[in-house]
């Protein structure tokens, strides 16, 4: 067309006689006679048939959308009404499967079911067969087309499916579900992804549409969950900043709350939690969902500061540097006074029943600040 060799009435007669020869109302020879016609005559297709004495059942209403087809083999819609809706359809500049759930001729789950039948036949995973036997199944069952194809042995689901763009987009709210759908119909007519006719719509930012996409390759990296990235990116939406903080800032989040699960024991130890404010947490884990971690965190009773120092405790514990006893001490030295943990070591009374005389006392006292200053150092020098 490009070139001056081809108009769009030779384009659109050849589309529509590839759509009689799939539907076998003609044969590939008559075919090739009737475009030959009508391209060196300068007519329409029809006009040709009739030159040709053979008038077509369907009168400029024949199918030329590989949807359209797939809707009439399945028996989802009638001949009559897919005339209509492709005629509103060049009206009102629309695709076609949107102004068929406008008219109610179909739902827009069928609608999804189909688009999804499209993209597995372009892709090469199913036959147009098993599409119209699926799309079948599902106005049947009320069910996806993946499960259809899947119970009839005609597709088997990737264990590790890769997580859409439109869903995603569609799931953060940044796209309604309509939109979602126009845009795969528009894309496998026009041949094009979905984010790029997103874009050439205006309906998603460049911007917008990169970040989605490092999203889901991390969620096809297993790096996260759809629920996450969900979370992360109506996060970024909300407050106007780059999904890359919002991520960090979750995992910061997510940091906090496993050192918190993982400490409860120490925190009650010294006194940074009480046996109620735990129970308390732990039933409205079975409302929430949440972690009593993760609970507790949200209620303000532990903080940043807690946790790394309850974390710093928990350590030198674990290396035999310092008793449980003595940990805990200095915890509750740290949060009484609010001194840092570092601090809380050199000044904590560890042993309260001890009472020293002053001069046996300062020595003491001299003798772990060295002490704990080596220790400190050593710990710092692995940080």
């Amino acid at each position: 067309m490009s070139m001056g060799q081809l108009t769009e009435q030779d384009l659109q007669a050849a589309i529509e006689l590839q759509a009689l020869l799939r539907a076998g109302v003609i044969s590939t020879e008559f075919g090739i006679r009737a475009l030959n016609v009508a391209v060196k005559n300068r007519v329409t297709l029809q006009q040709a048939f009739i030159k040709l004495g053979w008038r077509p059942p369907l009168q400029d209403s024949l199918p030329t959308s590989e949807l359209g087809e797939l809707l009439l083999e399945a028996g989802i819609v009638t001949p009559r009404i897919l005339e209509e809706a492709m005629k509103a359809s060049k009206e009102h500049s629309l695709p076609l499967g949107r102004c068929l759930v406008t008219n109610k001729a179909l739902t827009a789950n069928i609608l999804t079911c189909a688009l999804t039948a499209q993209v597995l036949m372009r892709d090469g995973k199913i036959t147009k067969e098993q599409a119209v036997a699926g799309l079948k199944a599902s106005v049947t069952k009320q069910q996806s087309l993946e499960q259809s194809l899947i119970e009839s042995g005609a597709f088997e689901q990737d264990e590790q499916s890769v997580v859409k763009l439109g869903e995603l987009l569609s799931a953060a709210g940044l796209i309604s579900e309509a939109d979602k759908i126009s845009a795969i119909e528009l894309g496998l007519e026009k041949k094009k992804p979905i984010g790029q006719i997103l874009i050439e719509s205006n309906i998603i930012s460049l911007t917008v549409l990169n970040e989605c996409l490092n999203v889901q390759a991390l969620i096809n990296k297993q790096a996260l969950t759809l629920k996450q990235a969900v979370e992360i990116l109506k996060e970024a939406r909300v407050r106007r900043v780059p999904v890359d903080r919002i991520k960090h800032e979750h995992e910061i989040k997510e940091g906090q709350i496993k050192t918190a699960n993982e400490l409860l024991d120490f925190f009650m130890a010294a006194d940074l939690l009480t046996t109620e404010q735990v129970n308390a947490a732990q039933n409205a884990t079975s409302i929430t969902g949440a972690t009593i971690g993760e609970v507790l965190l949200e209620a303000g009773l532990l903080n940043s500061k807690i946790l790394d120092s309850t974390a710093q405790a928990k350590n030198l514990v674990d290396d035999k540097i310092l008793s449980v006893d003595q940990a805990v001490a200095s915890l509750r030295y740290c949060f009484q006074t609010g001194a840092d943990f570092h601090r809380a070591l050199q000044e904590a009374p560890w042993d309260f029943t001890n009472q020293s005389s002053d001069s046996s006392d300062t020595r003491e006292r001299e003798q772990r600040n060295s002490w704990l200053d080596g220790i400190w150092s050593r710990v710092r020098g692995k940080e």
